[in-house]
């Protein structure tokens, strides 16, 4: 069932608050113990940091890309935005697909996961699963 916009926030919240602070303040430790700096910048891109300096050759940018479009794809969809802020997070989100402007949300979604999953795939093959 859909949730209404309270209960969604306070989701989100949940979510950020789960995921969001403590993530990133974990991964922004991990950067200072490599004298790296990484303040006022979000997990993605603390994220995106470490795994640079982690594999130096790999092309952890392109890999990192489908989690930045999944980032603005919430946005679009789910934060109390303008409709103009929408259009244009929705537009970057398809451009960086390479998808028409007026796909639709499935379209969008599955491009999206397939997007992911060569990451994610890709991510396990430089730096092991936990099964390794």
């Amino acid at each position: 069932l859909p949730q209404r916009r309270g209960q969604e926030h306070e989701q989100n919240a949940d979510d950020d608050q789960c995921w969001g602070h403590g993530g990133n303040t974990a991964l922004g430790q991990a950067i200072a113990d490599r004298k790296g700096k990484s303040e006022g910048l979000g997990s993605l891109k603390r994220l995106q940091l470490l795994l640079e300096e982690l594999a130096a050759t790999a092309p952890i940018t392109s890999l990192m890309s489908p989690l930045f479009v999944l980032y603005d794809f919430r946005v679009a969809t789910s934060h109390l935005t303008s409709k103009e802020t929408a259009n244009v997070k929705m537009k970057s989100v398809t451009d960086r697909l390479g998808l028409k402007e007026a796909s639709d949300l499935q379209t969008i979604y599955g491009h999206l996961i397939q997007e992911l999953l060569k990451s994610f795939k890709t991510l396990a093959i430089l730096f092991g699963t936990p099964e390794d």
